[in-house]
């Protein structure tokens, strides 16, 4: 791919910048002039507000580079949402590149160039396809727009990673094909991570080889827990596919799954363990009440008679001390029975009672 230098400057760009990944964009501008070279030219000359690219590229046999490696430009700057690599990666640590869309554009030419441009800047920086995101990724905007909206980023992928060229949308390289439903894990310590890709942060465990509801698919097999915990990779070495999530016990009364523990979730509780069914968690020390904010059923009291049979069974459950009262030491056991972030707190909404509620409907 050709790559034309000659409108790189510093317009609207940080002073520093080291990339550890490169982001894939639509300009979402159908101007029929707006082309790679448009773009390119009206960044040099200072004509773009709040937003810059390192490359612009379209269905024509030259890319355009607008600024240099070591500056940073301004395309992944504001955080649309959650559950993404915001903060993993931004302005400072990447390479922006724009795929132009302008009026009668040949959008399949335009998604080849784009592939071979993003090719020619993983070999020169060393970056591998695992790093090559969407802006969508980076801060949850629907971006490459176009990309997206023809279900093309799986195709995108195999082809910087040396694939084969297929049509658009149609999956006719034997690759497996990850959707949204209940997945059983199979690894014995399966981590959960903050965003959907194995170099981001670990957030929990999973140990039980339980079944998990997964609500939403990204970058492949990356699952995103319903629990609101993170993501696992739901891969076929990891786990087995379990058909839709509507599909499991379909007679069972769902409990909301919200992260709070309240007298629907200790219902329920009490009903698997085999406890009295009051909706309550009676006798617990005031003092573990500043631990416990996400609970709204506990009986607090200062003077104590052997705490709750519920919270005793869930000891028994999670393999920590039997004294049927619920503070620090059994809360991390709990978190780390259920895969999420361990330290010894409810909050509200928690994301341990969120899969405490997930998994109660699975039961």
């Amino acid at each position: 791919m050709k790559i034309d230098k000659s409108y790189i400057s510093s317009q609207n760009t940080y002073p520093y910048n080291n990339p550890q990944c490169i982001v894939v964009h639509n300009t979402d501008n159908f101007e029929p002039t707006a082309n790679a070279r448009a773009h390119a030219r009206a960044q040099h000359h200072g004509n773009f507000s709040g937003m810059s690219a390192h490359y612009y590229v379209d269905d024509s046999d030259t890319a355009y580079q607008a600024a240099p490696h070591n500056l940073g430009c301004w395309h992944v700057g504001i955080n649309y949402g959650n559950g993404n690599l915001f903060g993993s990666y931004g302005n400072r640590n990447s390479i922006g590149v724009e795929m132009c869309v302008q009026g009668g554009y040949n959008y399949e030419k335009a998604f080849q160039n784009t592939v071979a441009l993003v090719r020619q800047l993983m070999k020169e920086t060393g970056i591998p396809a695992s790093r090559v995101y969407r802006h969508l990724d980076i801060c949850s905007k629907n971006c490459p727009s176009q990309i997206i909206a023809k279900g093309d980023w799986m195709r995108f992928k195999r082809l910087i990673s040396g694939g084969s060229s297929e049509s658009s949308g149609n999956n006719t390289s034997g690759e497996e094909i990850y959707k949204p439903g209940v997945y059983k894990v199979n690894d014995t310590e399966l981590n959960i991570r903050i965003a959907p890709n194995a170099e981001c942060k670990i957030v929990g465990v999973i140990r039980d080889q339980g079944s998990y509801t997964i609500t939403k698919i990204q970058n492949g097999s990356w699952g995103k827990l319903l629990s609101g915990a993170g993501w696992i990779n739901c891969h076929k070495k990891y786990c087995t596919y379990g058909g839709t999530a509507s599909a499991q016990k379909p007679d069972a009364k769902a409990i909301s799954v919200d992260g709070v523990w309240g007298s629907e979730l200790t219902r329920r509780l009490q009903e698997i363990f085999g406890t009295p069914q009051d909706g309550r968690i009676s006798n617990q020390p005031t003092s573990n009440r500043e631990c416990c904010v996400g609970i709204t059923v506990a009986e607090w009291s200062t003077k104590l008679s052997g705490g709750s049979a519920l919270i005793r069974k869930l000891q028994e459950w999670a393999e920590t001390t039997e004294d049927g009262y619920i503070g620090p030491q059994t809360i991390r056991a709990l978190q780390k029975k259920l895969g999420t972030p361990v330290d010894g707190v409810i909050s509200y909404p928690s994301a341990m009672v969120r899969a405490l509620q997930e998994w109660c409907n699975r039961q």
